[in-house]
């Protein structure tokens, strides 16, 4: 046991953390506050996070180990707090770790402002750079010390919501309420708990220091779990959370200012969230969420809610009576930019014969009148799922598509593009239902019937059915490579399967766009989409493959995209200004590369245009240098 009484105590749950917990517990025995105590709640970890601890806590007194069987973050924590004998209490996760002086800063910032709660702000690691703008938003607190109540902090401060680990709270006021984490929720139970102990408190002090390391993107992380994946699942969780704050607020609902704030933020929270869903699954949440609100008091205040909240939360209580099925197909798309194009694409797929489908629409730096043509779409038809969210390479988008799909079978098309045939999707599923060795639907010139996958080698991808299942069991996903992003995707598939089925109909047809020019480090991305093309049909002798790709690469279009973007040795659109000789290196050498495994009719003689394009502009730019 610590001799001295400690003023902080810092509770950290660990579970399988023992890759990173080293780094967590030296943060924490090295803070210049020294009057701590660091209880570790071990939650029945298999790894050697249980050896870790002991080491730890046999080289300083200071650290505790509470040992128990798994039973969830928030049951660490409680039991963190049973032993808890700080005068504050600290939380911080076993994966993360802390600046030296995070304990003394946030301890004295209480101190001197009497306050019950202290906010800090924080980082988010690794590649801080590509965290969501939300998350570094929530990170970036400023200062500010709320002396009135700390209920209004919820819903106006930046920053109080919904990370636990960087509050300091007085103990004396989670022991006199009795508060404890609620058990029950796997996802939102910070925030439950803060629904708890903020209305509490009497001053909140935020401070703008980021003191805090979080390591937001991480394999083993709860979030990654494959319940998780599941976006009906994880946001029926979120109303079980909302049941939670809703319970612990029941005497706060029956006053207007808290209980008009606490609706308003509940249903814009929901809304964001409900229409990413398939449509069986927005339907079962829109039921338990209305009920959950209106049953709360809901209509109560009804006149005092904003126009977009009275607009959401209809558009949710009228989910409750629309028809719902099970999609057999997930359709997947980019918004993108252009509302005519959008809406004829999804006029001539909400009008297919085949009606089981869900629409995955997937926002990328969207332009408002695209928005609002899908917000009527979304509003007419509940097939329609938006997945809002920044900016990200279509891969990404593509791969959470084929992880949270519902339909037995997925799709990926372009919005500016439309369906030719009534019946295109109906005869694909069909195809693919009554013959399981066919992997594959869809259409190429020249073809009609079942055939061996080879024939698929030149074909485009946009056009085929694929079966959702094989794509996750054989872990075949999206890869960003540019422009042949697609056409890789496609091969791996095709190596992975052993018949397709064509269609007599070409599937989609609209507007074609040319890219003018691309930046160098998407000519990197694209050399790589090449040369491994170019392996992949030599290593599994596919010669239509290696020709088409052959032809591509020595097309007039890719040799002005290749050599124009590296031309003056530009590494990206964000560092125009900063020439990188390594970059330009290895765009030379990739095109070495594919000369070696090309499909050249000269035969040994022979060599890419592509690569005497390059090689030529390259000693043009050191003449003039």
């Amino acid at each position: 046991m610590n001799s001295v009484k400690p003023v902080v105590s810092i509770l950290v749950p660990v579970y399988n953390v023992s890759k990173y917990l080293r780094q967590c517990l030296d943060s924490l025995v090295n803070q210049t506050l020294k009057e701590i105590e660091i209880i570790c709640v071990n939650d029945g970890s298999t790894d050697s996070s249980a050896e870790i601890l002991e080491e730890y806590a046999e080289a300083d007194e200071r650290v505790i180990i509470v040992n128990k069987q798994n039973g969830g973050l928030p049951s660490a924590r409680n039991a963190g707090l049973d032993v808890a004998r700080g005068k504050y209490v600290g939380f911080v996760d076993g994966d993360d770790y802390v600046d030296a002086d995070m304990y003394r800063r946030m301890y004295n910032a209480a101190r001197i402002n009497e306050a019950d709660i202290v906010v800090c702000g924080g980082h988010p690691f690794p590649d801080e750079d590509k965290a969501p703008a939300w998350l570094k938003d929530a990170l970036s607190p400023r200062d500010i010390t709320y002396r009135t109540g700390g209920a209004e902090a919820l819903f106006t401060e930046r920053g109080a919501k919904p990370f636990l680990w960087r509050n300091l709270v007085r103990r004396e006021l989670i022991e006199e309420n009795k508060f404890r984490l609620d058990e029950k929720i796997v996802v939102g139970e910070d925030l439950a708990f803060q629904f708890k102990i903020f209305p509490a408190a009497q001053k909140i002090t935020f401070m703008q220091d980021k003191l805090y390391y979080y390591r937001y993107s991480r394999p083993e992380s709860i979030m990654n779990e494959p319940q998780n994946k599941d976006y009906g699942a994880r946001i029926s969780k979120h109303v079980n959370m909302m049941e939670s704050i809703a319970a612990s607020w029941k005497d706060m609902l029956s006053l207007k200012d808290s209980a008009v704030r606490f609706f308003e933020w509940a249903v814009d929270f929901l809304y964001w969230d409900i229409i990413r869903v398939s449509p069986v699954d927005r339907k079962k949440i829109a039921a338990k969420f209305c009920n959950l609100l209106i049953d709360s008091g809901y209509y109560l205040w009804y006149k005092e809610y904003s126009w977009n909240t009275r607009n959401h939360f209809e558009y949710m209580y009228g989910l409750i009576s629309c028809k719902a099925e099970e999609p057999i197909v997930s359709v997947v798309a980019i918004m993108g930019r252009g509302a005519e194009y959008i809406a004829n694409f999804l006029d001539s797929l909400l009008g297919q014969s085949e009606r089981r489908i869900e629409v995955l629409l997937y926002e990328n730096v969207s332009d408002d009148a695209t928005k609002n043509t899908v917000r009527e779409y979304l509003y007419r038809d509940p097939r329609v799922c938006v997945r809002i969210g920044e900016w990200q390479p279509v891969s990404e988008k593509y791969n959470d598509a084929i992880m949270t799909a519902k339909g037995k079978y997925i799709c990926f098309l372009n919005t500016f593009d439309y369906i030719q045939d009534f019946d295109w999707l109906k005869n694909a599923v069909a195809v693919l239902e009554n013959d399981p060795d066919i992997d594959i639907a869809g259409y190429k010139e020249g073809f009609e019937g079942k055939s061996y996958i080879e024939k698929c080698q030149n074909a485009y991808y946009r056009q085929f059915l694929y079966r959702t299942e094989k794509l996750r069991n054989n872990k075949i996903g999206f890869k960003d490579y540019s422009l042949l992003t697609g056409s890789v995707f496609f091969t791996k598939y095709c190596l992975a399967s052993s018949y397709a089925y064509f269609l007599p109909k070409f599937m989609m047809k609209g507007k074609t766009f040319k890219r003018q020019n691309i930046y160098a480090d998407e000519a990197k991305l694209v050399m790589r989409a090449f040369v491994w093309l170019l392996q992949a049909a030599k290593d599994n002798d596919l010669t239509l493959l290696s020709r088409r790709i052959t032809e591509l690469l020595n097309s007039e279009n890719y040799i002005r995209l290749i050599t124009d973007a590296t031309y003056g040795f530009y590494l990206d659109k964000s560092s125009v200004d900063n020439p990188r000789e390594d970059f330009h290196t290895e765009v030379l050498t990739l095109l070495l590369k594919a000369n070696e495994l090309a499909t050249l009719r000269d035969n040994d003689k022979a060599i890419l245009r592509t690569l005497a394009v390059f090689v030529a502009k390259r000693h043009k730019f050191l003449e003039r240098i």
